[in-house]
């Protein structure tokens, strides 16, 4: 997965960078509400690695998480 950005323009979506996508290519788009999605390079590289660490397999499901605070809390 790549991160890109862009704008629309003449109702079309432009990406910045003179990034080359495919015809047919599938394509998520997220419209930010202000600035909360105003991340630096990065935070964005940081973003990609954890989504390919979880595209691997590479994560631990929450209710894993709580019975593991659980045991450890001594609340099992």
């Amino acid at each position: 997965m790549t991160i890109v950005h862009g704008r629309v323009v003449n109702g079309r979506i432009e990406v910045d960078g003179g990034v080359a996508l495919r015809d047919g290519t599938d394509v998520e788009v997220s419209i930010p509400a202000g600035d909360e999605y105003d991340l630096t390079e990065e935070q964005e590289a940081e973003i990609e690695a954890s989504i390919a660490e979880i595209e691997r397999g590479e994560w631990v499901d929450g209710d894993e998480i709580i019975k593991e605070l659980r045991r450890r809390c001594g609340l099992s």
